[in-house]
């Protein structure tokens, strides 16, 4: 940024990467808290266009709103968010916050970031002068090691195999993530048995020998010493990313390494309609493997005045009260007619639904996100149910009659 004097000390950066779900979000809180009283920024990389793990960030109120930024709706893969994070980072250093974590997208080839903090931009920003990598951290979920490839050695052959025939399915992200890492968190480990953990730990000593191994469960990890540890080995970054380069860099540029498992994306499916409540929950059992996550508004047909989140990662399911749609607020006789009016207003001009949506980011696979989107247009309502719905009628509902309130 033209005009700005780079800090007198780089500011150091974690980076916290591993795959969807595997715990990352829960992870930054505990690293964030860690580090106090530092004054910690944070950067969330999000598949979709919504700011989903960006709010559950400020949420959980573990930095102020002004340390938190959000780089959504794709992959550093992309020039124009690896410049947004160059833009973020020189702000964050200009603000004088002491350190900075930057939690990738669960899709995100780690590679393509940390050439973004190493290697100059195409427009000559170079971020050594302002941030250096402190340490990269890659969170293993070792559940969905078991659940998802039959654990660490099953998913060792389904690697070599997928490499030996030049393919890039979501295991050789998971394996880039792994072999980049200085620190390698186990996250999960009360789901399996000592013999699937003792697998895991074995994985991640293949894929990133001499890396710090820890258990982080629950949110509960003592960041300083994992840190203290784990420093970042530039050494392997530019090992890696000789092998990430389509082709040598010349004199003019750097090449732009290889992006991650193209396969993996995000897909929202909105539409105004009540979600059956039957339907959607059969569907949310029986999601296929490739579909890693399921984020977003609920619009229930069994809740009609509630606003719902649903976060489905792995085999967690949670469903969060976010509120009363102001469609529905705006019937409450309880309130003054000129505040009804207001909130009418608000709601819109669907004289149906006024602000009633569903609302639903899915990321996976390409053949899983099919799958799921065509699921998903069956849990909606029906014409004839939809006649019901609207005379108030009930509907089945076997979701947690008590959500937890989206605070």
């Amino acid at each position: 940024m033209p005009g700005r004097a780079p800090a007198a000390h780089p500011i150091p950066v974690v980076v916290l990467t591993g795959f969807l779900g595997a715990g990352k979000t829960t992870l930054l809180s505990a690293f964030v808290r860690g580090l106090a009283p530092a004054r910690v920024a944070v950067i969330v990389g999000d598949l979709s266009e919504a700011d989903v793990d960006a709010e559950t960030v400020e949420r959980q109120h573990v930095v102020p709103v002004e340390a938190v930024a959000a780089l959504h709706g794709g992959t550093l893969a992309r020039p124009d968010l690896a410049d947004h994070l160059r833009r973020t980072v020189i702000d964050f250093a200009a603000a004088g916050f002491d350190a900075i974590v930057v939690e990738t997208s669960g899709a995100e080839d780690p590679i393509a970031l940390l050439h973004t903090f190493l290697r100059p931009g195409p427009d000559g920003v170079d971020l050594r002068a302002t941030a250096r990598v402190a340490s990269v951290v890659a969170v293993l979920d070792v559940f969905t090691l078991v659940r998802d490839y039959g654990g660490a050695s099953a998913f060792l052959d389904r690697l070599g195999t997928a490499m030996a025939r030049g393919e890039r399915p979501p295991e050789v992200l998971l394996a880039a993530q792994l072999q980049v890492a200085d620190a390698v968190v186990i996250t999960k480990s009360d789901l399996v048995d000592a013999a699937a953990l003792d697998e895991a730990a074995g994985l991640a000593h293949a894929l990133a020998p001499g890396a710090y191994l820890a258990l982080g469960e629950h949110g509960q990890l003592d960041a300083p010493p994992l840190l203290a540890q784990a420093p970042f080995h530039p050494e392997r970054f530019e090992t890696l990313l000789d092998a990430h380069h389509d082709a040598r860099p010349g004199p003019e540029a750097e090449a732009v390494p290889k992006a991650g498992a193209p396969s993996v994306a995000a897909e929202v499916v909105r539409n105004p309609r009540p979600l059956h409540p039957k339907r959607l929950m059969r569907l949310v059992r029986g999601l296929p493997r490739g579909l890693y996550r399921m984020k977003g508004v609920l619009h229930l047909a069994s809740r009609p005045d509630r606003v719902l989140f649903l976060q489905v990662s792995g085999s967690r399911v949670d469903l969060e009260a976010a509120g009363t749609w102001r469609a529905a607020a705006a019937q409450d006789r309880s309130l003054l007619p000129e505040e009804r009016t207001a909130l009418a207003d608000q709601a819109g001009t669907d004289s149906v639904f006024g602000d009633r949506i569903c609302d639903l980011t899915l990321i996976g696979t390409d053949d899983a996100r099919t799958e799921v989107v065509a699921g998903l247009q069956r849990c909606f309502l029906t014409d004839t149910e939809l006649r019901r719905w609207r005379l108030r009628q009930p509907f089945a509902d076997p979701w947690p009659t008590r959500e937890r309130k989206r605070s």
